[in-house]
Formats: structure tokens, C-alpha cells, sequence
């Protein structure tokens, strides 16, 4: 039996209906009266809804007819615990059939928006197929199948609707676990009523069905994998002119999420909203929903989850075009290669290089393992995997690569290189490395974005090869004048995905690509690369360290994983074995740690003081520096206090947070921990290697003795002062 039953009263159609009837009930109670009961009430469409709970686990499916919504409440064991995941599924297996009944059932063809999410999601959480799944967002024309504008189409357009009532039910995928019965009720029931509609059934006919039931287990375990990374994963009377200060707190381009303004007026505090009209660079124009009385601004706040980057669209699409049947990405080599090793790639008969001795003409010697990795990029093998700890040469393979194709100009020609990285600041280390090994026949490509108003300063040793996206267009003869011939291209992965580099790419065809910092990259980001350059692709290399920085938030989740966790590719990895640039007590302590996870914000003021007081020696003996620190709090109070020095110090491009850090290095780094109680972020290993690791001379790190040997002994601080004993420390 049914435990709870309410109605529903539409809101969504300006045109009437009569109320809806909602039955709900466990997965584990499902049965095939009730099953029965829901089908009897119409024939043909259904509308499905799912909501989900942490960690993105399916946890409601709603089933609609035109009279009658069945709510399925999906026991699906969130615990990480498998004892609760075996008991749940074992009390779910009844339930499980009949939901599988239903779902595979050809005579009723079920109607959801984001199908693709839900069909991966079922076999993800519940090992369930379907069949005559559709995605109702399919059959919009815009670009962004996932904004207002597609879902209103998918409904019939604006004319039949509620437009502030649409907006509210389908409130984006921010609030995962905040969604009510009666809202998945009612979302299920629009997608019953939107499949039925006279003007979108029609389209409807014409979008692929996707059906499950028909795919091999592991294809379709990497798809709903990848599909669940990703869910996880700035005046006038009226407008207000914005600066921000911190380039990861911009409002971006075209970005059209709400913006609330939060300020003090009559010493009350209040908010108004607004919307971004324009964005250059640090200035952001806003358009008021009212006038701004004259007040104190203590807060300017975007509503809602960040629209998604070119290249996280293009992933989201490619999956579904896979699970649409309407691609074959499955079937291309390097994806067999990367996501399905227990598959054998079938390759073009073009190799991606003629192999040959590490070239005599590079002007830097390598060690024996630096040799060995150079050997491997340039040999015939498909795919490439080099790991190296922090100061072992990592760079200094990619340019000897670069030399090594360029020495011979018949290669050069025929042989374009593609060098790229998670981060612009990655990039702009390799540009800099090549240029100081006197290759300049480079072009590196960087997004307006991240350039214009913002980091200017960082590119002025490489400002000649420096190409920005704006300056890119379909005009291929213009787009030749940049280029000035170059075959090797520097770019991040995700500039890859900008429409805007289609001509480039025509002219430097993507054959083989170097990746640098792939630790840092969730291999799912790869797949717009396979899939927009498969029929040119030769050679991918992977370059990084897994005892450096994780895959973007992997501390959330889990599960997200680079090149290096996929153990097919990092058995045959060739690893840099010979610390190149890091002080000799330091090298060899830091290979040894394990990995943990933690991390906040905080500040410490006599750390602060202390940085001035090192910076001003640094400075005063002529020692080229950095500052870094775990915390941004921290990083921002010391760059303040630079500036605020009497005489100032420099202060620009001076002080990193950890992450942002990650790829550079200095002859001096200053290092503030900012902990003193708990150990906050230095168990998180990783980000704690790349801190103990950015220097090429000497390392100064601020923090307490007392803290380090006691509450932090056992953090790669701690173990490192005990490794070098008691002449570590100064007074």
C-alpha cells in the first residue's frame, strides 16, 4: 500500500487543470497494484522527475500521467558503509522489478528533462535500464540546452506560461537535496503535459530515443560516471558600476545570473537585486531592479550556480549525443585507450612521430630519466604517461620535446604540438621555459578573460607570442598573420572548447597533445578533445605528479580522478627520478608523505608581520622571492600590508593561496601556515607538497614550534622539521 497521498494543483500552464492526484510510496513497498492503479490512469506519455540527494545519489522518482503523479522514494543506501548499501538493495529487490517494468516498458515512452541525467543515474544508483527514454530539453534550438530559454521552448514557449512560476519550480541544479514532493510532483506532471502538447510533439518525434537496455555494461558504466563528476563537479540611476578586486570573485561575461547587492541604509542593512549588462575586465556594469538609495555597500553576491564553461557543455552533450545513439564516441581509439582498457583501440595507420635520439642541440644537459621520458613523447607509442615529483625536470622534458620535433624541419611541418594545462598560469610557465631556452617559434593563446584588466603583468617576457582570444575570428588569412607560421600552440585545455579556435585548429591540426599538470585535470575533461579532434589526434602525453594537487574537487568528491588513478595508463608511466631545482634536504624529504584531506580560512597577525620582515630582507639583499599561504584570508591581509609598507615593498604578483601557485617557483619562498591550534589545511598533503616544493634556493616557513612539534607533528611540516632536526629552526 501507498503511504501518502496529496494533490497537486498546476501553476506552470496559463490554461487550466484539473488537480493532480499524487500517490507515494518506498522503492521497497512498490508493487504491482499500485504499479497497476498508476498506468490505468492514461495512456501512452509519461512524464518522469527525479530529485537527489547527497552526493548526487538518486533518491525520488516521480511518474506522471494527466491525472495521476506516482512518487517512488529510492532507499538507495547514501552510506559509504556497503553493509547499508547491500541491505538497501537487498529490500529494494522487489521494488527494483517492478520499477524495471515499468521503465523498460516500450509501450509507454517516458518524457524527462535532462533524460540523460536521469537514465545514467538510475543505472548508477539503482543498476536499473530504460527504454524510450526522451529528453524533452532536446528539442529547443538554443545553444545552452540547459538555460530558461530552452527549458520555456521545451514547454511551448512563454506565450503558454507562468514565466515567474517556471523559474521557481526548476530552481538548477544548486539545490540537490532541497527539492519538496510536491515540487518533483508537479515537475514530473510538466513533463507529462509538455510531451502532449500540440505544438512541441511534433519536434518530439524527431528526437532520438535513448534506450539503455541496449548498451554494454562498461560503456555505459563510464557514462554515468562522467555524468556524475559533472553534476558533483559588476552610474546611472538605475545601474551600478562595479570593481572587483580578486579575479576568482569577477562576475563573467554573459553571465546572467542575479546579482544581490547587500548595503547599509539608515543603519539598517538591505539588499537589493540586479543584473550584470556588461563586464570588462575588473569593471562590471549592473542593472537595478530599483534605484540604490546612498548607503554603504558591504556585499555584492551572485544568485545561483555558475553557468557552465564551453567545454563543460560540449561534455554534457557529447554524452547525450552517446546515449542518444546520434555518436559513436565510444568507438574512437583514444577513448577506448583512456576509459576502456579492456578494449583494443583500432588506430589510424598515421604515426604520430619517427623516432629518434634525444637531439644534441637542446641546450640544457638531462639526466638519464629526463632522456627516457623525451625518448618515450617522441616515439610511436599512442599514449604517454611521465610523473616526476616537484623540481624533478618536468617542464625541462616538455622543451626538450619541443626542440626535438623542431630540430628537424620536415617534422616540425608535418608534426604540429599542442601544449597545454589546466591552469593559464601552467601554460605560461611552459611559454617562459621555452623561451628561456631560446625557442621562440611559439604562439601561446589566452582567454580575454583571464588577461585583459587582470594578469597583464604575468605575460610580459613572452608578450610577443602572446596571442589573446579576442583577437581570434573565422577570417582564416588574419588568423595565418597571428600564427606567423608556428606549429606549436600553447593554450589551456579548456580554450580548446572556444568555438573561437576552430580556425586555429584548422591551420595547426590537433596531433599530438602534451599535457602538463595532469594531476590537476578530471580525466572526464578530456573527452571534448577525443571527441572534436578524433579524426586528427595521433599522440596524447601526460605529464604531473599525484602526491601534488588533486582533480578540482575531488576533496567533495571522491571519486573524481586523474590520468594517475586509472591504472591501465600509470603502470607504464616513466618517472623523473632526479631532483633538478629543490634544496637536497628538501628533495629527498619530500617523496615520502601520504595523503590525507582538511581545510578553512584563517588569518594569523604575527605571521603577517613576519612576512613583511622577510620580504624586506629579501628585497634588501637582492633575492628574487615569493609569499605563499594556504589561506586566501591570509594572503589578502598580506599583500595589504606590502602596500602599506614605509618605503612600500612590492606587492604585485607577490603573494599566491596555494592552488594558484601550483606550476610556479622561485629562488625564495616564504611560506605562512597561519595554524596554530589545529592542523587545519596542512593535512591535506598534496596542496602542502606543492607548498613545501616552489623553491629553487631556500625555503622560510612561518609558524609555531610549539604547534609544529606538538598538535602538527605528524604533517609534512612536522615530519620535515624533525627530518632536518634542531638547526631548522630560527629565533
Amino acid at each position: 500500500m501507498s503511504d501518502q497521498s496529496f494533490a497537486v494543483v498546476q501553476n506552470i500552464f496559463k490554461a487550466p487543470h484539473a488537480a493532480i492526484l499524487v500517490t507515494s510510496c518506498p522503492l521497497a513497498s512498490l508493487t504491482q497494484t499500485i504499479l497497476g492503479d498508476f498506468l490505468d490512469s492514461g495512456e501512452g506519455a509519461i512524464g518522469v522527475a527525479p530529485a537527489y540527494g547527497p552526493r548526487c545519489v538518486l533518491s525520488v522518482l516521480a511518474f506522471a500521467t494527466a491525472t495521476k503523479v506516482l512518487l517512488v522514494r529510492c532507499a538507495t543506501g547514501n552510506s559509504k558503509k556497503s553493509k547499508c548499501k547491500a541491505k538497501a538493495k537487498k529490500s529494494n529487490e522487489k521494488g527494483r522489478q517492478f520499477l524495471a517494468d515499468l521503465l523498460l516498458s516500450a509501450s509507454h515512452p517516458k518524457f524527462a528533462f535532462n533524460m540523460d541525467v536521469l537514465a545514467t543515474s538510475l543505472h548508477f544508483d539503482l543498476g536499473l535500464r530504460i527504454s524510450s527514454g526522451v529528453d524533452l530539453l532536446s528539442v529547443s534550438s538554443m545553444d545552452d540546452r540547459r538555460s530558461l530559454q530552452a527549458l520555456m521552448s521545451s514547454l511551448g514557449g512563454e506565450v503558454r506560461l507562468n514565466k515567474a512560476n517556471v523559474t521557481s519550480l526548476f530552481k538548477g541544479e544548486e539545490r540537490w537535496n532541497k527539492t519538496t514532493l510536491k515540487e518533483i510532483a508537479l515537475q514530473a506532471w510538466v513533463a507529462w503535459r509538455a510531451a502532449t502538447l500540440d505544438n512541441v510533439m511534433p519536434r518530439l518525434e524527431d528526437i532520438p530515443r535513448i534506450d539503455t537496455i541496449s548498451f554494454h555494461e562498461s560503456h555505459l558504466s563510464v557514462f554515468a560516471k562522467m555524468v556524475r563528476d559533472v553534476q558533483h563537479y559588476s552610474a546611472k540611476k538605475d545601474q551600478l558600476d562595479l570593481t572587483s578586486n580578486r579575479f576568482k570573485t569577477r562576475i563573467r561575461q554573459n553571465d546572467s545570473r542575479p546579482v544581490r547587492i547587500d548595503f547599509k541604509h539608515s543603519g539598517q542593512q538591505k539588499s537589493i537585486f540586479s543584473w550584470p549588462t556588461s563586464v570588462q575586465g575588473r569593471a562590471v556594469r549592473l542593472k537595478l531592479d530599483k534605484p540604490l538609495p546612498s548607503g554603504s555597500i558591504s556585499r555584492v553576491t551572485t544568485i545561483g550556480k555558475e553557468p557552465p564553461t564551453f567545454a563543460e557543455a560540449q561534455c554534457t552533450n557529447i554524452i547525450l549525443n552517446a546515449l542518444q545513439k546520434t555518436s559513436a564516441i565510444a568507438d574512437k581509439p583514444f577513448f577506448k585507450a583512456i576509459w576502456l582498457p579492456q578494449e583494443t583501440p583500432t588506430w589510424s595507420t598515421g604515426v604520430p612521430f619517427n623516432a629518434r635520439p634525444v637531439p644534441t642541440c637542446f641546450s640544457r644537459p638531462l639526466n638519464d630519466s629526463q632522456k627516457r621520458a623525451v625518448s618515450a613523447i617522441v616515439s610511436n607509442a599512442r599514449i604517454s604517461v611521465v610523473q616526476g615529483p616537484p623540481g624533478s625536470g618536468k617542464t625541462t622534458v616538455i622543451a626538450a620535446v619541443v626542440a626535438s620535433v623542431s630540430a628537424s624541419e620536415i617534422e616540425a611541418r608535418n608534426k604540429p604540438l599542442w601544449l597545454v594545462a589546466q591552469s593559464n598560469v601552467a601554460v605560461k610557465n611552459i611559454a617562459e621555459k621555452l623561451a628561456s631556452v631560446d625557442f621562440l617559434d611559439f604562439k601561446l593563446i589566452v582567454s580575454k578573460e583571464f588577461h585583459f584588466d587582470w594578469h597583464e603583468h604575468l605575460y610580459h617576457k613572452i608578450n610577443p607570442n602572446l596571442i589573446r582570444s579576442d583577437q581570434l575570428n573565422d577570417d582564416i588569412v588574419a588568423t595565418e598573420r597571428l600564427l606567423l607560421g608556428s606549429q606549436v600552440i600553447l593554450c589551456t585545455l579548456s580554450m580548446l572548447s572556444n568555438p573561437l579556435m576552430s580556425v586555429v585548429t584548422r591551420l595547426v591540426p590537433i596531433q599530438t597533445v602534451i599535457v602538463d599538470e595532469a594531476s590537476q585535470i578530471q580525466i572526464g575533461n578530456f573527452l571534448p578533445m577525443v571527441s572534436l579532434f578524433s579524426t586528427t589526434l595521433r599522440k596524447l602525453v601526460f605529464i604531473g605528479d599525484d602526491k601534488q594537487l588533486a582533480p578540482y574537487g575531488q576533496g567533495e568528491v571522491q571519486t573524481l580522478q586523474s590520468v594517475f588513478e586509472m591504472k591501465h595508463l600509470r603502470k607504464k608511466a616513466i618517472f623523473l627520478n632526479t631532483q633538478c631545482t629543490m634544496p637536497t634536504q628538501l628533495g629527498t624529504f619530500i617523496s615520502k608523505p601520504k595523503e590525507a584531506s582538511a581545510g578553512s580560512s584563517w588569518i594569523n597577525k604575527a605571521e603577517i608581520r613576519a612576512a613583511i620582515s622577510a620580504a624586506r630582507e629579501c628585497e634588501n639583499a637582492g633575492k628574487s622571492y615569493r609569499i605563499i599561504t594556504p589561506y586566501d584570508a591570509q594572503r589578502g591581509r598580506i599583500e595589504e600590508a606590502l602596500k602599506n609598507e614605509k618605503p612600500p615593498l612590492a606587492w604585485q604578483d607577490r603573494v599566491f593561496c596555494v592552488d594558484s601557485f601550483q606550476g610556479n617557483e622561485d629562488d625564495y619562498i616564504v611560506l605562512s601556515v597561519v595554524r596554530t591550534e589545529k592542523i587545519g589545511f596542512l593535512a591535506e598533503v598534496r596542496r602542502v607538497n606543492v607548498m613545501l616544493t616552489r623553491c629553487k634556493k631556500g625555503l622560510v616557513i612561518l609558524t609555531s614550534r610549539a604547534f609544529v612539534e606538538g598538535v602538527a607533528k605528524r604533517t609534512l611540516v612536522g615530519l620535515l622539521a624533525s627530518d632536518i632536526g634542531p638547526g631548522a629552526w630560527m629565533n
